[in-house]
Order: structure tokens, then C-alpha cells, then sequence
């Protein structure tokens, strides 16, 4: 979103919205009908970003995909003709988009601007935490910031390529909260103080 209304700030688009995407607002159900769905999302974007998510999967290594395929073709084509009123940014993994850019020569040569988002930290993972946590208007006790802590600092430790990031935290998060729930609904005496306090044992079933 930012860089679309940077691109529209400068002259780059005329509109400079942003249209997210991925496989499924692409591809159709039946052979045929691919075509006309990309036209249809790249029509949306005309003016402004065009973002996919998760591009890979449009050209997965392990098989041949024509539906794929032709929503790639599609729109090559659209980015050629639409050149001047279209940008389009692909996101994924760095290992599968490789892969994909690799399995046409159209795509590795107008997608030759690349940009690398390292994963967060850990003190950068406990501050989104807390963001979710503030704007939510849930304290925490000490015992589990400090569980938190450990259990950020484990899965940084033990991450793999297809670590979560943000999306790791927010369903951390919202399983704290599900598990705060049912902790509470036994209390015999509801205070404000215990509706919006997260407790150790809310993060240690969140993990069981």
C-alpha cells in the first residue's frame, strides 16, 4: 500500500491503489477460464499495484501446471501492454520464487528487481506482541513476559524457510487469548483486572 501511494505521489501510476491477490483470484476451476479471471484482477489494478502473494504456487516445481501457467502468460502479456499503468509485485518464499523465475524466461527478465525482507528478530517479535497486546488492551503479568520471551527466543532458534514472521506472533496471540477465555469463564467473580491480564499458564496451553 505504501508503495502504491508512493508511485501515485510521484507520477509513476495515475490511481496508485493496491489490489492483493493470489492463486485462487487468478486460476480458475475449469481449463479455459484462467485467462479471462487474471484480465478481470489485472483490470482491478489498472492505474495502480497489482500484489501476489505467494506467487510460487502459480509454478510449482514439483509438476507441471497449466492453469498456472497460463496466468503467468496472461499476464506477461497484460504487463507488456499495460506497461504504463501497471505494477505488479510477487511475494513469497526466496527459494520457490527463485524456482518460478527460473520457469519462464518472461518472468525472470521483467521481475529483475528483487528486494530481500530478513526475518525479525526477537526483541522485534516481542514488540509486535506488545502492539497486539496494547491496542487489544491486555496487560500481562511478569511470569509471562518472561515465558514469552523463551518461547519467542526457541522458535527463532528452531525456525526453518517457512517461519512465520508476524503471522507466528499473531497466532500466538490469538491462541493466548482463546486460552485466557477459558481460564476465566470458571472464575467465580469476573474483576477488570482479570479480563485483561494475560496469565503464564494462558501462553503454556497455547503451546500444548
Amino acid at each position: 500500500r505504501i508503495v502504491g501511494k508512493l508511485f501515485g505521489a510521484i507520477g509513476v501510476i495515475q490511481r496508485g491503489h493496491l489490489i492483493e491477490t493470489d492463486r485462487s483470484g487468478l486460476v480458475a476451476e475449469y481449463q479455459g477460464q484462467t485467462a479471462q479471471k487474471t484480465n478481470e484482477k489485472i483490470d482491478e489494478a489498472i492505474d495502480g499495484v497489482l500484489f501476489i502473494d505467494e506467487a510460487y504456487s502459480l509454478a510449482p516445481a514439483a509438476q507441471a501446471d497449466s492453469y498456472g501457467m497460463e496466468a503467468i502468460q496472461t499476464l506477461l502479456k497484460r504487463m507488456e501492454d499495460d506497461r504504463d499503468r501497471l505494477v505488479v509485485i510477487l511475494a513469497g518464499y526466496p527459494a520457490p520464487m527463485e524456482e518460478m523465475l527460473k520457469s519462464n524466461p518472461g518472468l525472470s527478465s521483467r521481475f529483475s528487481r528483487r528486494c530481500d525482507f530478513p526475518d525479525y528478530g526477537e526483541d522485534e517479535l516481542l514488540a509486535i506482541f506488545d502492539i497486539l497486546a496494547d491496542s487489544n488492551h491486555y496487560k500481562m503479568t511478569d511470569d509471562f513476559r518472561a515465558r514469552l520471551a523463551s518461547e519467542i527466543e526457541l522458535r527463532v532458534a528452531t525456525k526453518d524457510e517457512h517461519f512465520g514472521n508476524g503471522r507466528m506472533v499473531r497466532n500466538l496471540f490469538e491462541g493466548v487469548i482463546r486460552n485466557m477465555a477459558n481460564r476465566i469463564v470458571l472464575a467465580s467473580e469476573l474483576t477488570p483486572e482479570l479480563l485483561s491480564t494475560f496469565e503464564s499458564d494462558d501462553l503454556a496451553l497455547s503451546l500444548s
